[in-house]
């Protein structure tokens, strides 16, 4: 009988090394698998987080295009629609109660809230070079006294030598915008931001600056600069 069970002795001991051996291989592989399906799992995440991130990118820089194109189109508009008043329409010859002259102002209002601050530059260089605009009081062709401005966005653009008196500023952001000779007689500037602004030779009061959201480092009428 012991002869026998020596005999049965090694076979059973390879068998039960071998299935010891055989889970542990499997336990390796299950957790090298499940190491790679997290690092797949890890991976893929990233690039679908990247991938997102991308057509973000990518969405938002179509949509960029795409309104500044817009904007593009809306100033090209107005210049053809302004010709258009002075070449068939007389605007600059036109009366100053004339519809024509009404018709310009609306127009030149209306646009100065689609566009970006680098095309209302565009606008202003315009109604200058053409003779539209002047800062002496009643004498614009097309007159922005009296204009609603609120909440606009002015900053840095040149604004010199208009007549803006009793135009409406509040809460607009005249950041470096160029405001010198201009006439800014009975003009609210209630929370304007005129950081920086260029108000040289300007008309107005100090109890209207007062009420502005901010002056720093503003040119004063007087050229000293507001601390």
């Amino acid at each position: 009988m012991w002869d026998w069970l020596q005999l049965l002795i090694v076979p059973v001991a390879l068998a039960l090394i071998a299935l010891l051996f055989n889970r542990a291989t499997t336990r390796t592989e299950q957790k090298i698998a499940a190491d790679r399906y997290k690092q797949d799992k890890e991976i893929a995440s990233r690039h679908y987080h990247q991938d997102q991130q991308i057509a973000k990118q990518r969405y938002e820089q179509d949509k960029n295009i795409a309104l500044d194109k817009q904007r593009g189109d809306v100033l090209q508009t107005y210049l053809d629609r302004m010709t258009e008043l002075l070449l068939d329409k007389q605007l600059r010859t036109s009366e100053p109660d004339a519809e024509v002259r009404n018709v310009a102002r609306v127009r030149t209002i209306t646009v100065l809230f689609q566009l970006n601050t680098a095309r209302i530059e565009g606008v202003f260089d315009f109604l200058r070079e053409a003779g539209l605009v002047s800062s002496k009081p009643n004498s614009s062709i097309v007159s922005l006294s009296n204009a609603n401005l609120d909440g606009i966005n002015l900053r840095g653009v040149n604004l010199c030598r208009t007549d803006f008196s009793g135009t409406t500023f509040r809460r607009a952001d005249l950041w470096r915008a160029d405001l010198s000779e201009t006439n800014l007689s009975g003009t609210n500037f209630l929370d304007a931001n005129l950081t920086g602004a260029n108000l040289t030779g300007v008309r107005v009061t100090d109890e209207q600056l007062k009420t502005a959201k901010s002056l720093k480092g503003a040119t004063m009428p007087d050229g000293s600069i507001h601390l």
